[in-house]
């Protein structure tokens, strides 16, 4: 990371930058339940809404739990036996 006070390293450029903007005092997308939370990413946003504020969401993986904000990501998601257990675990 090169914010002075974070300390993460990366071993790609790609996950880097999506890390960099975490550090974006104000994001694009604020919550829409009614907190002063935003968000530099909208999936981010959606989790934030989910696990927070209690939001249902309308497509959830029977198998694992999981949660997605489009039918599409549901029927993109593969349900392996790790997935499983890391939705478990949250």
């Amino acid at each position: 990371c090169l914010e002075p006070t974070c300390k993460r390293q990366f071993l790609s450029e790609y996950t880097r930058r999506v890390h960099m903007q975490t550090h974006i005092p104000k994001g694009p997308f604020p919550c829409t339940k009614g907190c002063s939370e935003t968000f530099s990413r909208q999936h981010d946003r959606f989790r934030h809404e989910v696990t927070k504020h209690g939001y249902k969401s309308k497509w959830t993986c029977q198998s694992c739990s999981g949660f997605f904000s489009s039918q599409k990501s549901l029927k993109k998601h593969k349900c392996t036996e790790s997935i499983r257990k890391r939705w478990k675990q949250t």
